[in-house]
């Protein structure tokens, strides 16, 4: 392997751990309850809460001040 390919896999490698250890944040989960012949049953249920940007005004203005005109 030349000093490239072992750069590039290194740099793969850090990527995906620094995901998985991101993506624990954004994962939550929950449970569904059911029945199964007559007995309760919960399920274990994971979910990804995905972050969301709002769009429009800020009253406050962008974080440079109080501005002006």
């Amino acid at each position: 392997m030349l000093n490239i390919d072992n750069d590039i896999q290194r740099f793969k490698d850090i990527c995906k751990g620094r995901i998985r250890d991101e993506l624990k944040r954004y994962v939550s989960s929950g449970e569904l309850i059911g029945q199964q012949g007559g007995k309760p049953v919960s399920v274990p249920i994971r979910r990804i809460g995905i972050p969301r940007l709002r769009h429009g005004k800020n009253p406050q203005g962008v974080g440079q001040g109080d501005g002006g005109e």
